[in-house]
């Protein structure tokens, strides 16, 4: 008998969802709360949460194809030609050069605050150096004087930069005289040749000797041709002369960049502009197969801040991003045999800075609702199951069954008169009457 009347220590699947349905009102009441509160607490986190930015395409490739010779001129005219699209690799290796530190440090460069720049200096100087500091310590005077060094050279190199504008406007300016005269040659010779379509050879042989407005168009042509050959030949001049001129800058300019680099005022910029801007070649909705087709010519700049104070940041830092980007591709990307240059040209003309979290509050608010709400509701069914197990009373003669597994014999019910029953009410009083007058 004793061995029988052992109570079960286990609890099965269905004695649990028994007794949780037993308190499903107050399991729904909980996750009510749970959700309620989870809600409130993210919308308070995240009310004030704020990110600015956008996304500018670059469209980058070889330009100006030459012959193998090196004597015919790209007369494609756009700046958006297909000459061919550089490799995946190479398109990588320039997105890393984009996303390092030197490229933060370019755009601090021309962002710096020219108001004390000294007089008479060209401010475009500032592109190479640091600005002039305030201060009498002694990182602000050898920083000074190394800056004072730099100036010169990096003039050189600022004057070099403008020969070599001047040089390639020329050239581009004489390439499309050249296509113009191409142009009127072939109209020249149509003019001539399409009327004797119809005629008989007889008339045919006249066209021996070329017509005189032939002759001159084709002379113009060669003329135009020989002028864009021989500026051309001044462009690659002005290059080299350029690159010798940073060369010959390059230890003034790095004396200085070294010792900015250690001033405060210096960790704190570039942390700020390297965690703003990312670089990549692949969108988030294009694959690596991609890379092998059209999205191997495009570079994506995205920008992205967080709160109002920096939305100002942003939109400056966008106008540098369109300035800075096309020239320091063209500059750091090697140029293919039988190309004279890198393309890198935006393609994106009417991004503005703009809230890139709409509805962020709400999506995060009920997000943490569901979150909570089912935390609640778990940690409620948890503690329900530990109450019940470490209650030890006996309440129902089924509970008797259940944990003792012996039958119920007989059971004595307790009747209680109902308190609206008045016709009981009364044959009790009268009962009660009856008792005391006897």
């Amino acid at each position: 008998m004793e061995n029988n009347v052992q109570k079960e220590e286990g609890l099965s699947l269905l004695d649990i969802f028994r007794l949780l349905l037993s308190k499903i009102k107050l399991l729904i009441l909980v996750v009510i709360i749970g959700g309620f509160v989870g809600g409130a607490i993210s919308v308070w986190k995240t009310k004030d949460v704020k990110y600015y930015g956008t996304r500018i395409t670059f469209y980058v490739n070889p330009k100006n194809p030459t012959s193998t010779g090196g004597n015919s001129l790209n007369t494609s005219g756009s700046q958006f030609g297909v000459y061919g699209a550089y490799g995946q690799h190479v398109m990588d290796n320039m997105v890393k050069l984009l996303n390092e530190d030197i490229f933060a440090e370019q755009l601090i460069l021309r962002s710096q605050s020219l108001t004390n720049a000294p007089e008479g200096t060209d401010v475009n100087v500032y592109k190479y150096i640091p600005v002039p500091v305030d201060g009498i310590d002694e990182l602000s005077t050898a920083l000074n004087g190394a800056i004072a060094n730099a100036t010169e050279p990096v003039n050189a190199i600022l004057t070099s930069e403008d020969a070599l504008k001047t040089a390639q406007t020329d050239y581009y300016a004489s390439v499309e005289d050249y296509n113009d005269k191409m142009v009127a040659l072939e109209k020249a010779w149509d003019d001539h040749v399409n009327p004797l379509s119809n005629f008989n050879e007889k008339e045919y042989e006249e066209l021996a000797s070329v017509p005189e407005e032939v002759k001159t168009a084709l002379s113009n042509m060669i003329a135009s041709k020989q002028t864009s050959e021989s500026l051309l030949i001044s462009v690659n001049a002005k290059v080299s002369a350029l690159e010798d001129a940073k060369e010959d800058a390059k230890p003034y300019i790095n004396d200085t960049l070294k010792l900015w680099r250690k001033t405060p005022n210096y960790r704190s910029l570039h942390a700020r502009y390297s965690s703003a801007i990312h670089f990549s070649f692949l969108s988030a909705n294009e694959s690596l197969e991609d890379a092998n087709n059209f999205a191997r010519s495009f570079i994506y700049a995205n920008i992205s801040v967080l709160g109002d104070e920096n939305k100002k940041f942003a939109e400056n830092l966008l106008d540098l991003i369109y300035e800075a980007v096309p020239e320091y591709v063209a500059e750091n990307m090697a140029v293919p045999s039988g190309y004279t240059g890198t393309n890198c040209v935006a393609t994106s003309t009417m991004e503005s800075i703009h809230q890139t979290n709409s509805g962020y509050t709400r999506s995060q608010a009920i997000k943490m609702a569901i979150l909570l709400a089912a935390i609640s509701g778990v940690v409620a069914c948890i503690v329900i199951i530990v109450l019940d197990r470490s209650d030890k009373r006996l309440r129902d003669y089924d509970v008797l069954t259940r944990e003792f597994h012996v039958p119920i014999l007989g059971v004595v019910p307790t009747i209680e008169m109902p308190e609206h029953d008045d016709s009981a009410k009364k044959t009790t009083s009268a009962n009660k009457q009856n008792k005391e007058e006897n």
